[in-house]
């Protein structure tokens, strides 16, 4: 199904496979995919503000340049994901597994990764700032 640029603020997702799906552009604001499974999704420059991922399952899923400012990402599995230049800014991710996933040039900045396993994930160019690591330290290093 493709949803490129469709409206769906404050959508529920919950629980259901969407694996595959197109969200390119999409206005997926404050949208809820709590427990869904999101595996090969495109949600590249997708607004994805606020949403509630928390368990969800993001396997491979682009999310080049989206817009995840304040997006819950608890417990999530984002394994191999593309979030290259997204920004989570105030994002959580406590928990998340983000093996081999891309966050290059991503903005982490405030975003909580307390518990994460980071396993080869791709760091490179990332702004870390006031982030919460995975030992819960919080570093400053991206800091302007």
């Amino acid at each position: 199904m493709d949803f490129t640029g469709a409206n769906l603020r404050g959508a529920n997702f919950s629980e259901s496979d969407v694996g595959g799906m197109i969200f390119v552009e999409a206005d997926i604001r404050d949208a809820n995919f709590h427990f869904s499974k999101i595996k090969e999704s495109r949600m590249k420059k997708a607004d994805a503000r606020g949403a509630d991922f928390t368990e969800a399952t993001l396997k491979a899923a682009d999310l080049k340049d989206a817009n995840l400012v304040g997006a819950d990402f608890t417990g999530a599995s984002i394994k191999g994901a593309d979030l290259s230049r997204a920004d989570l800014t105030d994002a959580i991710l406590r928990d998340a597994v983000l093996m081999t996933a891309f966050l290059t040039d991503a903005n982490l900045t405030g975003a909580d990764l307390t518990g994460a396993n980071l396993s080869f994930a791709y760091l490179d160019g990332a702004i870390l700032c006031n982030t919460t690591m995975e030992d819960g330290t919080i570093n400053n290093e991206g800091c302007p």
